[in-house]
């Protein structure tokens, strides 16, 4: 009985990201390694789908250098963090963004269609605003607001300054 609650929860959620007005469009990349290790045999030594390190699994590939990104879809998200009053700039017409944003996001595709996944940590959100201007996140951390499996899950993410596209007409002739 309980499970239902979590599930009602979920579905609940996925259509008010979905459908809310205040939604963005985003499209979620996975940080995959693509160093390789070789075995005393000269084949690829692996652990858990990654390259091992001296014959040791890797835990997290937070510290590699040969990493590339691949594109899990497209998703909606929505802002969801509890409001907090940012301070001012000195010239007092604009408010600083705060370094972390909780928010919801959801996959386009449904749970039970090719393409579906859920954001976990260390992911890249690319946020599209229109006109071409991109902001980039990285997933730090999940949360969650319901402790009863399949979990309500939300991420906090952390902006990406490097890779912000922030001139929207600079592909215009």
């Amino acid at each position: 009985m309980l499970a239902n609650v979590s599930k009602s929860v979920t579905y609940a959620t996925r259509q008010v990201v979905l459908r809310h007005p205040n939604g963005f469009s985003c499209g979620v990349w996975r940080r995959k390694v693509t160093r390789t290790e070789k075995d005393d045999q000269g084949g690829d030594s692996t652990m858990g789908g990654s390259p091992t390190l001296g014959g040791m699994g890797v835990l997290r590939a937070d510290d590699e250098i040969d990493i590339d990104y691949q594109e899990l879809g497209e998703a909606r998200m929505l802002l969801c963090g509890v409001f907090q009053p940012a301070d001012m700039n000195e010239r007092s017409d604009a408010t600083l963004q705060p370094q972390l944003q909780e928010t919801q996001i959801v996959s386009i595709a449904g749970p039970d269609a090719a393409g579906y996944f859920e954001v976990d940590s260390g992911d890249l959100v690319i946020q599209d605003l229109g006109l071409g201007v991109l902001l980039a996140y990285d997933v730090a951390t999940v949360t969650g607001s319901v402790n009863i499996p399949p979990f309500v899950r939300r991420v906090v993410l952390q902006p990406r300054d490097d890779l912000h596209a922030l001139d929207p007409f600079a592909s215009l002739p």
